[in-house]
Order: structure tokens, then sequence, then C-alpha cells
């Protein structure tokens, strides 16, 4: 289990008075007190507050407290800074700009040399900044992925909202829908209901807490997203192919710390990969939403089971991604993912109990059933021929030796990524491997130098590819030689344009915390990347870049963004953009 998501974290809540523009100031909607209590309780309730409802969710694995590293801060773990006169900064100003104002307030009240010194997580409640249109509020809450800053919008700091966004800091991702459910129409047309749409867990957007009766966000997350947090690991149970589980399904409610066995919180099926034929979109995760206690508010799926989809989560803090429901389940209904034979994956709940200390359903879940042995056979020689076993559960065939499906990538009959990549094949071409392609000096020596105090930058631009390629490593050009740097790189298919500020349909390649700034004059070597982008001839692919250092890039009054910057036989550099900020 990751140190993210579990000890004991100082936090600081800031709220921010800015000039109105018209010689008086404007305040947050909220009093430090008022505040105080939503995040941390007023100690008369358990969990009716943000550290209390984490506490809960966790079983006190993970904690926030006021942080108390200075004297000066209050005891209320709330306090407030006014940003001058003299810094152009004013109600309407952007969120970070604000933001970056009060921390250099922070830097001198309370003697630091960063924020990061004064809390593990600061929580900025800002004025109510409004559209361009003067109208209404941008968004109510926003945050750092695996990070240690959130703002929010006119300081109401609504205990479900900090809650989502204190979920962004320790690394968890939105909890959306799949396509063609609930709505989702398409990451583009429906996106909020796409990526947020999930009003099971906090990383959706359920309803306010506030102005809501009885309704104070006791709520926590779903079973992808407890996966990755780590919070019940012993408490889950797997399925793999040509398995089943039959037994009961528990919500966390009922979840005893530190007990084994017992029955699980979790089931975790583990898709099998490389099918031919047949897309692998992410394991499937089910969980009984026990809607009693510290969950008595969740709002959506009440006692039911859900089942969840997500890609490539561990309990080690590094690999996340957004979620999925794919369906939710009352007593006496199924969910199956439409395949067939040792592909077809299904689960059935028999009953729901809801006692408040036995709530559990009662589940069945098989991955492959049948009952011959026609049914087992994909109609795919290379892999061998299937059988049904005594357990009702296809069983493997042994592989056929030199043939592209059979598992094993054999060299000797000519497999490579592009030809088998079924078989998992290194990403080498063989004889028709290509020189690595090196830009003219230009494109790093007409350089202009970007950075952000505190966040960082990124740099969005595409790829085109004019022959079969395989990319397996990016290196950066960065300032000041000798800087350990995070430096994080994700791609997508086709253009990055419309999801600059999203992170749905972005695959992250790399996540370095200690990259080494090669400064100036030389590249900063980085890794491979985790994937290698295989791109065919005419594809385009989007990459995205992104540091805590300061970048060095070439600019172009030009040459329009979406055109080729710099090219070559195998492939086209398209200029790009600028971007703000990681993902959140």
């Amino acid at each position: 289990q990751s140190s993210i998501y579990e000890g004991v974290k100082d936090l600081l809540v800031v709220l921010v008075t800015v000039p109105d523009g018209n010689g008086g100031l404007a305040h947050p909607t909220a009093t430090e007190a008022q505040v105080s209590d939503r995040i941390f309780g007023d100690g008369t309730d358990t969990h009716d507050n943000v550290a209390g409802q984490f506490s809960a969710c966790s079983f006190d694995q993970l904690q926030f407290r006021k942080s108390q590293r200075r004297e000066a801060f209050s005891s209320s773990g709330v306090i407030s800074v006014t940003i001058p006169d003299d810094t152009g900064i004013l109600y309407n100003s952007d969120w970070v700009d604000m933001m970056n104002a009060a921390i250099d307030v922070m830097l001198v009240d309370y003697t630091a040399d960063a924020a990061t010194d004064l809390a593990d997580h600061v929580i900025f409640g800002l004025v109510n900044s409004v559209t361009d249109d003067g109208e209404s509020p941008r968004w109510s809450g926003i945050a750092g992925v695996n990070n240690w800053h959130s703002a929010y919008m006119g300081a109401v700091l609504d205990n479900k909202v900090v809650m989502h966004e204190l979920g962004h800091n320790i690394n968890l991702l939105h909890s959306g829908v799949i396509e063609g459910y609930d709505g989702c129409v398409n990451s583009t047309e429906t996106y909020s209901i796409c990526e947020y749409g999930d009003h099971s867990c906090l990383m959706g957007n359920p309803p306010f807490s506030a102005g809501v009766p009885g309704f104070t966000g006791r709520m926590c997350f779903n079973s992808p997203k407890n996966y990755q947090l780590g919070w019940y690991e012993d408490a889950v149970q797997t399925v793999t192919p040509s398995s089943r589980y039959d037994g009961a399904l528990k919500g966390i409610v009922n979840y005893e710390l530190g007990t084994t066995p017992q029955d699980p919180v979790i089931i975790k099926i583990e898709v099998q990969r490389g099918v031919p034929g047949i897309a692998y979109e992410g394991d499937l995760y089910l969980g009984f939403n026990h809607a009693v206690a510290f969950n008595v508010d969740t709002s959506e799926g009440r006692n039911f089971v859900g089942v969840y989809q997500a890609q490539d989560l561990n309990q080690a803090g590094q690999a996340r991604s957004t979620s999925k429901r794919v369906a939710l389940l009352d007593a006496g209904h199924s969910w199956d993912n439409g395949l067939t034979n040792e592909h077809r994956i299904e689960v059935n709940v028999n009953s729901i109990t809801m006692d408040d200390t036995e709530g559990r359903a009662d589940v069945s879940v098989v991955y492959g059933g049948c009952t011959s042995d026609e049914e087992c056979d994909d109609g795919f020689a290379c892999n061998g021929q299937e059988t049904c076993l005594t357990n009702g559960l296809c069983g493997a065939g042994t592989p056929q030796p030199d043939c592209c499906g059979n598992g094993s990538c054999d060299v000797n009959n000519h497999e490579y990524t592009f030809n088998c990549p079924v078989d998992g094949c290194p990403y080498s071409c063989g004889d028709d491997c290509k020189s690595w392609f090196n830009f003219p000096g230009t494109l790093v020596t007409q350089s202009l130098a970007i950075g952000y105090p505190l966040l960082g930058y990124g740099l969005m631009f595409t790829v085109e590819a004019h022959s079969n390629i395989i990319i397996t490593q990016i290196n950066g050009r960065l300032d000041f030689e000798g800087d350990t740097c995070h430096y994080k790189i994700w791609t997508r298919p086709g253009s990055y344009v419309g999801y600059e500020e999203f992170s749905f349909g972005w695959t992250n390649l790399l996540d370095k915390s200690d990259a080494i700034s090669g400064g100036l004059n030389a590249e900063t070597l980085l890794p491979e990347l985790s994937s290698p982008v295989v791109m065919s001839s005419g594809e385009t692919q989007a990459f995205y870049l992104w540091t805590n250092c300061v970048f060095r890039y070439s600019i172009s009054t030009t040459v329009p963004v979406g055109s080729a910057f710099e090219s070559n036989d195998e492939l086209s550099v398209h200029g790009g953009d600028r971007i703000h900020e990681e993902f959140g």
C-alpha cells in the first residue's frame, strides 16, 4: 500500500480575499469558523465533515488533521490572507493567479520557502470568480492529481466537493459510465456524464451536501477506487479466466480491518488481454454499495451491486485510471459481457441482505462457463483445442508451435509487433529498423523558457507517421542543469484538440519523479515509455509532455497549430500548444 493513501496528513485551509477593482475588497462567502466545521468538525460530529469522513472510509488508515506547523496558525486549521492591490489580482482573475498570489503572501507571513512547508495539503477558498459574461461561477472545485493543492470557488467548501478534490490529490481520477449506458453517448457530446456520471462514488459528481435535507456527504468510493486505495486489501476476491466465485460480497461499512479471512469487499475480475478480435477495455470490479452508517448518503445504486471497469490499477499508488460504471444490479438480476464460451463473464446477484451489520449480497461470478467442448472452441487452431472441464469451465488447449496467436513470440517465424502483436512480440522491426529521427538543431536552439512557479507547464503536440513506426522514447530539454524534475508523458490517438484539460482518453506512458535536467544545452534523458506507441503510415498521435521544471521549446509565428513544424521520411511533428497545469 502506498503512503499516498495512508498516514496522518497535515491539512491547511486558506481563505483568500482579493481587491474588487473598485477600491474595496472581495471576501469569501464563508467564515473561518464555518469552513473549519465543514472540514474538521466542531468536536461533536464524527463523520459530518471531510476529515471525519476520510477517517471513516479508510478505517483510520488515512487521516487529515489541522496543520499546526506554525505557532501563528489558528486552532481552527483555517487562515485568511489578503492579496495586495499592487499585484493586479482581482476577484475575477484566473484561479491560478489568485492561488499563487495567496501563496506569495503565505510564504512571507509564515516564513516558509514553499507552501508544502506549511502543510501536506493546502485548500484555497477563493472568491466567486465569474465567467466572461460576468454571471455564473466557473466551477466548484479543482485540484492537482497526486499533488498538494486544491481550490474552490466562493469558498463554499461543500463536504463532497472537497472530498472529490482531495481524492485527486491522493491520485484518484474521475468515476464515469461507459459509452451507451445511462446517458453517456460519447466523450465529446456528453462529457460530463461519461466522465463524472457514476454518482455512487465521490469521484463522480454526486449532489452537493449543502441544501439537501439530511444529506451531509457520508459516502465513499466505488470498488475500482477502493482497490487502488488499498484500504481493504485483505478483503479482495480475484476471479481469473476459467474460474468462478460463489459467495458473499459485503459493503465497506462491514469491513473488518486486519481480519483474515473475511468475506470480500471487492471482487476483481482479471480480464484476459491479447485475445484476437476482442479489445481489452480493462479489468472488472464488483462492489456492494451498502447504504448505511458512513455510506448512508451514497446517491446512486443504493444497496445494489455495482459492476465497474478500469484499466491497469495497482495498489502501489503509481497506476490510476478513470473508472467506468458498467451496470447496477438488484437481487435477481444479472449482467454479462456479451461474449461466449471461455470469454464469457457473467455476474448474478442471487440475493441481498440490507441489515446494518450483516448486509451483503450473495453473488455468482463465472468466467467462461460451458457444457460441451464445442462451446469452448474459439475457432482459432493456433492456441490449441479447448475442452469443457468437469467444473463447467473451459480449459485451454495446447498451443501450436510457430503460429501467431499461440502466446509465444516466435522470432524464427518472423513475428514482430506489426505482424503479430497478439503474442506480445517486442517492438523490434528486425531488418526493417530505421535510425532514430533526430530533428535539426533549430528545434531546440531557438527557444523560449516557460515555467510556472509551483505548478509547471505542459506541451501538447501531434505526430503524423509517414511509414510504420514505433516510438519508444521521448526526451526533453529543460533549464537549470542538475535540477530534479517530475516528468510525465501521455498519449492519445488523433488530435489533442478538445482534450487539453481532460484526462479522458489519454494513456500515461511515463511518470518519473526524479528526472535529472540536462540543462539548456543537453537533452534530459528519460527512460523508455512504459508501452511503445505503434503507428501505421498515415496515422496521427497526440502527445502531452508535462514537468514541474522549466521547459525549453521552439516557437513559431509562421507555422499554424496542427501543421508540420519539422518532417522527414518517417514522421512529421506538428505545431502544438503550451498547456497550463496537469489534469484535475
